[in-house]
């Protein structure tokens, strides 16, 4: 039988859902009472340097955030969730901000990511099986998503089997586009499941992307996940910084084994 504490686990394998310098531990800033997108007047928790690991903040919802309402940019109701993340950091990158968006695009990467696992204590693959659908059936595969496409403002699906759950389907579309920024937004359309066990329902768990130019060669990354299913960041915060950070390495375009393992 699968026990309580794994199943609230498994919402960890989050999608797409993060440089940092190899012995460099992200920074927890869970003691923030607030977090602010960089939509608003700040940014909470500010972009980490240059070569650190990314700024991570995690809240359980409302218990700890309290009366705290960030910018109308956050596309779910914070209320409902059990648990929030933010996660910042800065990049490089000279390119053409299509080429980053192609990144998004590229949904069969997603497979190459790997991610240091606490429990397994060894690099392993986050995600086993991903593929762009034509529509929200796992039988309509299609290739993946181009920069036009995503910039179009389209939803688009695509299907995603993480390393401990069934494959489950999920919603993208950008909202935002500029030359120097854009925003993307995505949800399950389908259950999060552990073989047949629902752990999250649809539309219950929520991404937003900020990506914004600092400079003409840098970059700001500023990840919002919110999950109204199961959940619990307190006891599994090295399990999150870990996918947190092989998720952005993967959008920075960098090693995500990059040894050694931030949170072993």
């Amino acid at each position: 039988m699968t026990s309580r504490r794994t199943m609230r686990n498994l919402w960890l394998a989050w999608p797409l859902l993060l440089a940092a310098a190899p012995a460099a531990w992200a920074q927890d800033v869970g003691g923030l009472t607030a977090f602010e997108p960089p939509c608003g007047p700040t940014d909470m928790p500010g972009y980490a340097a240059i070569g650190a690991a990314p700024n991570i903040g995690m809240w359980a919802g409302r218990a700890d955030l309290g009366g705290h309402i960030p910018p109308g940019c956050i596309p779910w109701d914070l209320a409902k969730s059990t648990d929030v993340i933010a996660v910042a950091a800065q990049f490089k990158h000279a390119g053409p901000v299509e080429d980053l968006l192609a990144r998004f695009g590229a949904i069969s990467s997603l497979q190459t990511i790997r991610y240091w696992s606490v429990t397994d204590a060894r690099w392993e693959q986050l995600i086993r099986r991903s593929t762009a659908l034509s529509a929200a059936n796992a039988a309509d595969a299609r290739p993946d998503f181009t920069a036009d496409e995503l910039r179009s403002g389209n939803d688009l699906l695509f299907l995603q089997e993480e390393n401990r759950t069934s494959p489950t389907v999920y919603r993208m579309r950008v909202t935002v586009f500029s030359v120097d920024s854009f925003v993307i937004e995505l949800e399950n359309i389908s259950p999060i499941r552990l073989m047949l066990i629902p752990l999250v329902g649809r539309g219950a768990f929520h991404t937003v992307w900020f990506l914004n130019r600092l400079n003409s060669e840098h970059w700001g990354y500023y990840a919002v996940v919110g999950n109204s299913g199961l959940g619990g960041f307190s006891s599994n915060r090295k399990s999150v910084i870990n996918r947190a950070v092989a998720t952005f390495r993967h959008v920075a375009g960098l090693p995500t084994d990059q040894e050694p393992p931030v949170a072993p």
